[in-house]
């Protein structure tokens, strides 16, 4: 992991999977504490689709 000395932030991670296949991920032009838009998380359901909101009750674990 190579680290900015300017920003603190990872610039660049190189890690290997399971078949020992090399992965490099660069990180550039980051942006810190940019205000985001609540509707970049946000999606419309597909066409016939019901949504269904079942809340947790306090300490019920979210199964699978």
């Amino acid at each position: 992991m190579w680290i900015s000395t300017k920003t603190t932030l990872p610039v660049k991670i190189i890690t290997k999977d399971k078949s020992k296949n090399i992965i490099t991920t660069s990180f550039n032009k980051v942006v810190i504490n940019k205000p985001v838009k609540p509707s970049l998380f946000s999606m419309p359901k597909p066409r016939g689709w019901k949504l269904i909101v079942q809340p947790l009750k306090p300490g019920q674990d979210i199964k699978p």
